[in-house]
This record gives structure tokens, sequence and C-alpha cells, in this order.
């Protein structure tokens, strides 16, 4: 689960300098999380979208030089002691999501929104519902995990919340799948962070709103390290095949370490987790080779 989320201890100066390169919809919506204020949403501020705009909804200038002074009068008294309302409802959730969306969300996305917004500190993707197995039954099973990217570390934090056992195998030296392999230059990702990463582990210091591979290594290579998880990988390991005895109703996994030997794993469960990414596709050098020194014409 992710820490609870720290005091704020900044200076007036920082606190401005961030505003100032606030998204100011979502700005506006997260003042009302922090004041109560559900008017903010509903009075004259109407974000507008327009693909080649300039990202702030077409806020003119008076509308963002109030939202700017709100933000840090707000800011600033929640620093200095103020507390904060209680938690907006799903109807108000479904209001903000609307304001900054400049279009209606549909309500059965509010479910998700909680969860991603992570407003009540907790997470609600967690492993509810294996509490009342006894702790033997789950020691006894296990899960083999094949990829230790996005979302095989996922797996196994899910995996260790539920209390059951696995084994995570990776072909790579290290966590990360994608963001480890593709390190060409200007690699980066094509989704804003905070969608990218996980909601229980948000990460508010991205320095970029589409981070580039060697951040996004980073984190999760830091998800790997706070929730314990390297123990559980064998690196440097590769699947070669995995096929189910239906008479023992187990899958058989034969697995080829860094040293070339081969040897078969047993467990209840396989999660597949080897992304889209996991070959590269290299040119065919020789065929670009070949081309060398000749001329194309295109056929009209």
């Amino acid at each position: 689960m992710a820490d609870a989320v720290a005091p704020i201890v900044e200076s007036d100066d920082a606190i401005k300098a961030a505003i100032e390169e606030a998204h100011l919809p979502s700005l506006i919506a997260s003042l009302v999380h922090i004041t109560g204020d559900e008017s903010l949403v509903t009075g004259d501020i109407k974000p507008v979208y327009d693909f080649f705009g300039d990202g702030q909804g077409g806020l003119t200038e008076a509308q963002r030089a109030a939202t700017k002074a709100r933000a840090l009068a707000a800011l600033k008294a929640l620093r200095d002691g103020a507390k904060l309302p209680p938690q907006p409802s799903s109807a108000t959730v479904c209001k903000l999501m609307n304001f900054v969306a400049g279009a209606e969300i549909p309500e059965r996305y509010i479910p998700f929104l909680r969860e991603e917004l992570a407003l009540e500190g907790e997470d609600l993707k967690a492993v509810h519902s294996l509490e009342t197995l006894p702790a033997s039954a789950k020691r006894d099973f296990n899960v083999l995990i094949v990829g230790a990217g996005m979302s095989g570390l996922l797996a196994a934090i899910r995996m260790q919340q539920a209390g059951i056992g696995y084994t995570v195998i990776e072909k790579n030296a290290d966590v990360g799948g994608t963001w480890m392999v593709n390190s060409y230059p200007g690699c980066r990702v094509d989704n804003p962070n905070h969608l990218y990463s996980y909601s229980f582990e948000p990460n508010h210091d991205w320095p970029y709103h589409f981070s580039t591979q060697p951040l996004l290594w980073k984190y999760f290579q830091g998800v790997a390290d706070k929730y314990g998880l390297r123990p559980h990988i064998r690196f440097r390991t590769e699947v070669i095949d995995s096929t189910y005895d239906e008479t023992h109703a187990v899958w058989k996994t034969r697995v080829r370490g860094a040293d070339g030997k081969e040897e078969t794993l047993v467990s209840n469960a396989v999660i597949t987790a080897v992304g889209q990414l996991s070959r590269p596709r290299l040119p065919d050098i020789k065929g670009i080779q070949s081309f060398k020194g000749k001329s194309f014409h295109s056929a009209t």
C-alpha cells in the first residue's frame, strides 16, 4: 500500500512555483478535495479541450490568475494546520472528473476512478477474498510468474499480499521488462506517468508528463526493492515450454538458466506477463546492405 501523504512543508515560493507548473483544471478539482467547496466546478469555469489548444482547457487569463491565487491560499492553510474536509462522495468524484475531462464521464467508471485516485489512502484493488482460507492451503499453493516487467511485478505483489507462494522467472538481468531492454535515445512512455504507474504506488515527483526510459526503469526497480520481490525472482532464466499435467493438476515449466542448465519447475498456476515487446525485431542488416548504392522510383 502507498505511504500516507506527507504533510506540506515547502515555503510560499516553492508552493507558488509548483502551482505555475500545474494543470489548472486538475488543480481546481484538487481544491474541491482540499476545501470541500464544490462551487469551484459548478461556476463560470468550464474547461473545453481543443486538440491544438493550450492544454489548460481554454481558461482565460483572469480565471488562471484566480485559480492560482485560490490554490496558494488553500495550500498555505493546509500547510499551516487546516484540516481536510470529509472525503468526496462518488457523486462529487463524478462531477470532478466531468469538469477535468470537459465531458460527461459514464457512471460505470466511478469505481475505477476511486481506485485510481486512492482518496481514502488505501489500495482498493488489494486482494481481500482469501482471508478465510487456511494458511496451510495458501502456503502449499505455488504460482509461477513469467516476466518481471510492469505486469509481472504487480502479479508478484498481489501474490505476496494474498500470502501465496510465488516464483518469478525473468530472462533479463534485472526487473523492468521493456523499460530495461529498450534504452535507445529518446525512449519514453506515450501515456501520462500518473496513469502508467501503479495506483497504490504513486510517484508525485515525475519530472515530465511523459517520462523517459531511465526514470521509468528506476521507478520499477524501486517498487521491486520496496516490496522485497527480488529474492523471489530468478534472473537470467528463460522459459522453454510449459505444459499442464491433468493427472496431478499442476503445471510443469521447463526453464534454462544462464549456465545453460535446464530444469522443470512445478506450480499450481502460471501467470504469463511477458508483455508485447519482449522480443526485439531487428532490421535485416544483410538486406539493407544489399540496397546500398541503388536508387528507387515509386510507381505512378
